[in-house]
């Protein structure tokens, strides 16, 4: 698959990506014998969001090296029937394993993920509160991560135009989408008050741009999304 002598690394890889790869495979070999690998399972939303799937290639990858077990992913926030955009997004990135959806008579499922009840933390307290003591009282670790860690992950367009050049379909369609959704989250930065709180231009600009690196931060800014994104 790959010029790096490595055959679980990907073709087409800088070099700083291929080291990213064969640090982990390192890591995942240098493991005693009685390692327990760790099992995750992750409860999402069902958009289509540029970093929300970013993070399931990620998780993908660190699964098929060894790195952890991928036990499956829970979709929620919106009618059964739409959530196969998420289950669409997850046979894109060509995990021939994907299981079935689960008995609906699992234990899991009928005690806490009930249909079209389940939501973010912030928008349904009581059921956040019921789910976490199912984990406690099952004794099931757990990491929630807000939408905080995505904005604070400096995801800029030079990424996924660098995961387009390696040909792999899901480095094609991760280009394709985060364009539009970056034009129309410039387009809520800029405006007064930003769509998001303390989301501004200058946060835009500083965190999914290249923006200070081709332009001192005195230049004056302007709002045209077309030049921003060409200045990535």
């Amino acid at each position: 698959m790959s010029s790096n002598n490595s055959p679980a690394v990907p073709n087409g890889l800088k070099a700083e990506q291929i080291a990213i790869y064969q640090e982990i495979i390192r890591a995942v070999k240098s493991r005693p014998k009685d390692f327990e690998i760790p099992h995750v399972l992750v409860i999402t939303d069902i958009g289509k969001d540029y970093d929300d799937l970013t993070a399931m290639m990620v998780l993908k990858e660190l699964h098929r090296l060894g790195a952890i077990k991928l036990q499956g992913f829970i979709a929620n926030l919106a009618p059964a029937y739409k959530r196969v955009i998420l289950q669409g997004a997850y046979h894109l990135e060509s995990d021939p394993n994907t299981p079935h959806p689960c008995d609906p008579k699992h234990p899991l499922c009928s005690a806490v993920l009930k249909p079209e009840h389940v939501a973010n933390n912030d928008w349904n307290w009581p059921d956040a509160e019921e789910f976490h003591a199912f984990l406690d009282q099952q004794r099931i670790p757990s990491v929630v991560y807000t939408r905080n860690a995505a904005f604070e992950t400096p995801l800029t367009h030079t990424i996924f135009k660098d995961l387009a050049a390696t040909g792999h379909r899901l480095g094609v369609t991760l280009y394709d989408i985060e364009k539009p959704q970056n034009l129309a989250f410039y387009a809520g930065a800029c405006r007064t008050p930003p769509a998001l709180p303390g989301r501004d231009q200058e946060w835009f600009l500083a965190n999914r741009s290249t923006f200070y690196e081709n332009h001192p931060q005195t230049h004056p800014l302007e709002p045209d999304q077309t030049q921003i994104l060409r200045l990535y």
